[in-house]
């Protein structure tokens, strides 16, 4: 490789210069202050067949089903302005970004970090506390106010699901209930317009 690779320098470009529109001074909620956690736990049981319920937690509460959460999530807040994409890889960005995060996975860990391919919309039906925040930044677009100019329909939440591979931790036996965790985050980022 030469001193000057070119082709590296083009193809790999800094996220944040990306989501640069949206990563301003006045938009702190875009990193990480909006971002939220939810527990998916499902349970089995032989006379009534699975059933799935969900619940919105904190962070410390998410960190509590899974240790190694709290060294991914800190790091990946730390090191976000760091942290590059390659404009010329298959991958879509939001799995290159999961692969860093697995990449601040504690060693020995036994946690899965599994990104969606692609953005969710900020504006979705997945839960409740998306639309109140949807609509409360709405407006705020709508009205001019400093620090909401990006269009609400650019914006996107990256997620992924953190799980267990230890079988103990995945499925706590309660009972003759098998309960199997899953931890889903919720990361709201500005969506790369494409160049016209």
């Amino acid at each position: 490789m030469s001193l000057f690779d070119t082709s590296q320098n083009i193809e790999c470009v800094q996220l944040s210069l990306i989501l640069k529109p949206a990563a301003n001074e006045h938009n702190i909620w875009v990193f990480g202050k909006n971002s939220f956690w939810f527990v998916e736990e499902s349970y089995n049981h032989t006379d009534t067949g699975a059933m799935t319920e969900t619940h919105s937690v904190d962070f410390n509460t998410a960190c509590e089903y899974f240790e190694d959460i709290r060294p991914v999530i800190e790091n990946f807040n730390e090191n976000f302005n760091k942290i590059q994409v390659n404009t010329g890889s298959n991958k879509s960005i939001p799995l290159q970004i999961g692969d860093v995060m697995k990449g601040y996975l504690p060693k020995g860990s036994k946690i899965t970090i599994t990104p969606s391919e692609l953005f969710i919309a900020f504006k979705n039906n997945i839960a409740e506390k998306f639309e109140g925040v949807y609509s409360g930044y709405k407006l705020r677009h709508d009205f001019g106010q400093r620090g909401f100019e990006v269009d609400p329909e650019k914006i996107g939440y990256f997620h992924c699901q953190f799980e267990s591979n230890d079988d103990f931790d995945d499925y706590l036996k309660f009972g003759d209930w098998d309960k199997k965790i899953i931890v889903h985050y919720f990361y709201p980022l500005a969506m790369v317009e494409q160049e016209k």
